[in-house]
């Protein structure tokens, strides 16, 4: 049986679709998920076996939760996780709960809550859903090598001894080194802020390793799309610039500017050298610096 092709629905379908998963909230079952949401082109990315609902819906689980959590650590963000049943303490529980949880965090009545901000937290996380499937594009006929049973990661053959291959391999290395980062930092905040306390002193070394890890992300990228096409892919899976940013682990947006001066930082240093790279990154930073 072949698949259908992935949806990429509007916010309008996907808000419903969320309206309605909203009433069991979390954990997400095989009946309270529907036939729509398990289907969308990020989901099916993200799936290790799309073929398998059970996969899909296991993908599907992934993909809210990293909207949710895009909500941020604020009132508002642990209020929209409460709605869900994602936070600590709600999986399972009635909406009329989750509800009334929710209301107390943002010391809103009830009603208020059901009106006036559940609503546009649906919006939100609907409009962030439909982005999210914009990073993906369609699945991509371009063989690939063939895929380890168990991993994502594919097989090395006596084809894969590329360039092509090498410069794919780096663009990976360097999604999971900026990966490895952007987890270290918030680490790092998240258990000082429980042990109110300030964070480990080796924080700023991770911030400058995760900028220089972006660097070399956007580098690697931008030289695999100008030599190899507007496809970076993984497995059967394509992904574009800001899929592999958002992979990687950080959602705050990309802007032209900024990531033009991290490939200009890497590009005047010459080299793939962290410290050499770090030194002309802050130089540019302080102007102040440079003169002195």
């Amino acid at each position: 049986m072949t698949r259908k092709a992935p949806l990429s629905s509007k916010p309008e379908v996907l808000r419903e679709e969320l309206r309605n998963l909203l009433r069991s909230g979390f954990p997400l079952t095989d009946s309270s998920v529907g036939e729509v949401l398990t289907e969308q082109r990020v989901v099916i990315a993200n799936a290790q076996h799309p073929d398998e609902r059970a996969s899909r819906i296991a993908a599907l689980d992934r993909v809210l939760r990293q909207l949710l959590n895009g909500f941020g650590r604020s009132d508002r963000g642990q209020a929209a996780r409460t709605l869900f049943g994602a936070a600590r303490g709600t999986r399972g529980t009635t909406l009329t709960f989750r509800r009334l949880e929710a209301a107390e965090i943002l010391e809103r009545h009830e009603d208020h809550l059901r009106k006036h901000i559940e609503p546009k937290i649906l919006d939100e996380l609907a409009f962030a859903f439909h982005q999210e499937n914009l990073r993906y594009k369609p699945a991509s006929p371009k063989a690939r090598p063939e895929i380890a049973a168990h991993e994502d990661t594919p097989v090395i053959t006596e084809d894969t001894f590329t360039e092509q291959e090498e410069l794919l391999c780096k663009v990976w290395s360097a999604v999971y080194g900026f990966r490895a980062e952007v987890i270290a930092i918030q680490r790092r905040l998240n258990e000082a802020k429980a042990e109110d306390r300030e964070p480990d002193a080796d924080l700023k070394d991770h911030i400058d390793t995760g900028t220089w890890q972006l660097a070399r992300l956007l580098t690697f990228v931008s030289e695999y799309l100008d030599r190899y096409g507007e496809e970076i892919l993984h497995g059967d899976t394509p992904f574009n610039i800001e899929g592999l940013v958002a992979l990687a682990g950080w959602h705050g947006g990309l802007g032209g500017d900024e990531a033009k001066r991290l490939r200009y930082v890497m590009a005047r240093t010459g080299s793939d050298d962290r410290g050499a790279f770090l030194e002309r990154f802050h130089k540019g930073r302080n102007p102040a610096k440079k003169a002195g």
